[in-house]
């Protein structure tokens, strides 16, 4: 009987992260110029807003300047997660990921909507010190 409950209560939970999901693209595609899909990225191009920084090679980003957001389609993380379970799913989102930033990288050259992002930007749980540009 517990199991039901915690299985209904885990499937509500994440019925309702869907919604919200359906709702933040909705909203993101509203505040953006563009939100392009790379496998199991999204990339969000939009005006950076914020204090000027420095890049660790040396360029300025400063407020009105283009960025590219990454977002994780938490959707096909989701469905990995059911199908695979949460472990081999995290494995899987990691390659997918690495597979993404890829092809991310290449569109960074070959989109003509990309040549004015200046910086991508992506905020993620994923574990920490990671390089995910190392072996591109």
């Amino acid at each position: 009987m517990k199991l039901i409950k915690t299985t209904a209560l885990k499937t509500g939970v994440q019925t309702a992260w869907m919604k919200w999901e359906g709702l933040f693209d909705r909203i993101t595609r509203l505040r953006s110029k563009r939100v392009l899909s790379y496998g199991i990225c999204k990339l969000v191009v939009r005006p950076f807003h914020g204090q000027s920084i420095r890049s660790d090679s040396g360029q300025w980003l400063h407020a009105g300047d283009w960025i590219g957001e990454l977002h994780l389609d938490n959707g096909q993380v989701l469905e990995l997660s059911r199908s695979l379970g949460p472990d081999r799913a995290a494995l899987k989102t990691a390659r997918l990921l690495k597979q993404s930033l890829r092809q991310i990288h290449e569109a960074m050259d070959q989109v003509p909507e990309l040549a004015e992002v200046k910086a991508l930007t992506g905020i993620t749980l994923l574990r920490p010190g990671a390089d995910p540009w190392a072996g591109l």
